[in-house]
């Protein structure tokens, strides 16, 4: 016999596939044993007995024991709208509940922005106190890529000095990754000892530098001009490339 009509309504509510079969078996049997009843309903032995415990549960099935034998009964399907409303009374209970820790919910999702900010510098005048600024608070090792030693030696002259005087003096980590090894630029920034240098032969994009949340782009025209961003994802981003090449970068013997 097949109870099709019933069992979309009785999913829905709540019951299992097996939970019908066996729930709807048993409106039609009455009073039962589980031998009968798996005879009846053609379902496994194995999980009767778990089956027929949650059906008690949800008081949707009796149980007693008649000459020492456990059998079963399905109770009045009245016993459904009580089911219901238990449910309900639940779902009320658990949406009282999460009115408690809404505001938490909510106060976990009103997270900070995060920072972005972005401006063009022109000239050394210019740089040099950004520069210098950001390497003082920087908590990471510096990174920076794209460096030659073929630009003009003022430029040069420059970075050299606030290496020498801001990173190695002040004993700041930092990773060079130059786009050549044969300059004299090149090697005498070998000798640093808080700075370790590399050289890679792949296409580097310009002059880079890594510093914490901050990205420098840097280009060396009639005047330097460093477009400085300010943004976490952004700087996570350019080190991720930055590290990327710099395992495969040669150390230089």
């Amino acid at each position: 016999m097949t109870h099709r009509p019933y069992e979309n309504l009785l999913r829905d509510i709540g019951l299992t596939d097996n939970e019908i079969k066996i729930y709807l078996t048993l409106l039609k049997l009455g009073i039962s044993t589980s031998s009968k009843i798996v005879e009846n309903a053609n379902t496994s032995s194995g999980k009767i007995y778990e089956t027929l415990n949650k059906l008690f549960n949800k008081g949707l099935v009796s149980i007693s024991k008649i000459n020492g034998i456990q059998h079963f009964e399905s109770t009045h399907p009245n016993a459904l709208i009580d089911f219901i409303d238990e449910q309900k009374k639940a779902l009320d209970e658990k949406e009282k509940q999460l009115g408690t820790i809404l505001p938490k919910l909510v106060e976990l999702q009103q997270r900070p922005l995060v920072p972005f900010s972005s401006n063009v510098l022109t000239g050394t005048r210019s740089i040099k106190p950004l520069i210098i600024d950001l390497f003082a608070k920087s908590q990471k090792p510096i990174c920076a890529m794209g460096l030659r030693g073929d630009k003009r030696s003022k430029y040069n002259n420059f970075w050299w000095h606030i290496t020498e005087n801001e990173l190695e003096k002040k004993k700041k980590n930092a990773n060079y990754l130059f786009s050549e090894n044969k300059s004299d630029y090149f090697k005498k920034h070998k000798k640093l000892k808080n700075i370790e240098t590399k050289h890679t032969e792949s296409i580097t994009p310009m002059a880079v530098d890594i510093i914490d949340d901050h990205v420098l782009l840097l280009t060396y025209e009639e005047d330097l001009k460093c477009v400085h961003i300010h943004n976490k994802a952004i700087a996570i981003s350019f080190r991720s490339f930055f590290m990327t090449l710099w395992n495969q970068a040669k150390k230089y013997k």
